[in-house]
């Protein structure tokens, strides 16, 4: 028998709660998310300080200490993780502990999850407006190694400078992370500032996934009385359409095993679009499943390609094609990837394969409510790009898309740039 999921808005001090009332699941999920104008000058600062508020806080001030406190709240879990939609930057707390009704003498367990979890957003590991130097120093290293890293893996290497030569005016092509020189940058002086602002300036919201009592959660909810959302307006997604007037090609020489091809698209179609998902299922096909055109044709077919894939970046208005190839078959390969796209839109689209990426978009969306994160994920996404459907209406929406509509999306879609890191000229 299906558990009855009941959805519940609270609103306090402009903070928007979503409380998403459920048994299906022993524990309880929480989330606060911070959201603020995502720019070149706090991108490095607002990664940074996810790493350092995700691993101690002003009671438990060193990892061990948090760690041991966790497993006293028998195994309760906190992280802290940034992302970014289009230009808004967002800064997400996340907690899961065991729910205290299923626990013998748990002795007010969510109410003590709770403190500790107000603990690390609200009493930072800081003193004299800095953050620990030890902490600080630690984080920061760890921050440089991961953008190193990305050099190393040469599929998101050259994705990355794909979209950094496509929009290297927009903001959309600069790293959320910020560059290895931004981070060297910052001092923990500067960050404790940068965490200040994202208290007392950001657009707060709040997501709880569990079994709770509504007036005993209000209750435990006290705790952040004094958070207070501001009202600020973010740009979450991408609204202009880009006007391409010349193609560009670019080329890198370094020593790879194989050449990265990576194709880079405008879309004419946002998350706020109604064919929002008419441009999601025309991925799937063209290059998201293992059945896709792109796959079928390029790699079984002719041979071309170890791999390739197509990536949607909706709120971008990206599309995006990557294929690790012989530098030899880079023309023919990139040429079969345009013909394919013509036949799209040309409405040369199979019934059969947009059948399967139904199929396969649907049981996706039906496995959201299977897990607390991806309904809290959902929800944010619902959010923040005013997707306003709920899973049944998405899936209604699904169903209802026909092969006109799939042309629809791939004729808003024009090449833009092309990336290729070879081994040879």
């Amino acid at each position: 028998m299906e558990k009855e999921m009941k959805k519940i808005i609270l609103e306090k001090n402009g903070i928007r709660t979503t409380f998403i009332k459920t048994d299906k699941f022993k524990t309880v999920t929480f989330q606060i998310v911070f959201a603020s104008k995502f720019t070149k000058e706090n991108a490095a600062k607002r990664s940074l300080l996810s790493l350092v508020l995700g691993n101690s806080s002003g009671k438990y001030n060193t990892k061990k200490k948090a760690i041991d406190k966790m497993c006293d709240l028998y195994g309760a879990t906190i992280s802290v993780n940034c992302n970014r939609y289009h230009e808004t930057s967002v800064i997400i707390f996340n907690l899961e502990f065991i729910n205290e009704s299923n626990l013998p003498n748990s002795d007010n367990l969510n109410k003590k999850a709770f403190e500790f979890f107000a603990d690390t957003i609200l009493n930072p590991n800081a003193y004299d407006n800095q953050f620990s130097e030890k902490e600080f120093n630690e984080e920061k290293n760890i921050l440089i190694q991961s953008i190193q890293k990305i050099y190393n893996n040469k599929y998101r290497y050259s994705l990355r400078k794909m979209i950094e030569v496509m929009c290297h005016d927009e903001i959309t092509g600069y790293s959320t992370s910020g560059t290895i020189e931004d981070v060297n940058k910052i001092t923990s002086s500067e960050l404790y500032q940068e965490y200040l602002s994202m208290i007392n300036n950001d657009q707060i919201s709040m997501y709880i996934v569990g079994d709770l009592e509504e007036k005993k959660l209000l209750n435990d909810l006290k705790i952040f009385a004094n958070l207070r959302s501001s009202d600020i307006s973010l740009n979450t997604y991408l609204k202009e359409n880009y006007s391409v007037k010349k193609i560009k090609e670019i080329r890198e020489v370094q020593k790879v095993s194989q050449a990265k091809l990576v194709m880079g698209f405008r879309s004419d179609i946002n998350s706020a679009d109604e064919r929002f998902y008419q441009l999601i299922l025309f991925n799937e096909m063209f290059g998201g499943l293992a059945s896709s055109d792109l796959f079928r044709v390029v790699r079984e077919e002719n041979n071309l390609a170890y791999d390739i894939a197509s990536l949607a970046l909706v709120e971008s208005k990206l599309f995006i094609i990557t294929a690790g190839i012989e530098t030899k078959d880079y023309e023919l390969t990139k040429n079969l990837i345009i013909e394919q796209l013509t036949k799209y839109k040309n409405g040369d689209i199979s019934e059969e394969l947009l059948d399967i990426a139904k199929k396969a978009l649907i049981s996706d969306l039906e496995q959201t409510n299977d897990n607390p994160y991806d309904i809290l994920s959902y929800i944010q996404d619902n959010h923040f790009l005013k997707i306003d459907k709920s899973v049944e209406e998405s899936i209604k929406n699904i169903e209802e898309i026909q092969i006109n509509d799939i042309k629809d999306a791939a004729l808003g879609i024009k090449l833009d740039t092309i990336f290729l890191l070879a081994n040879e000229e």
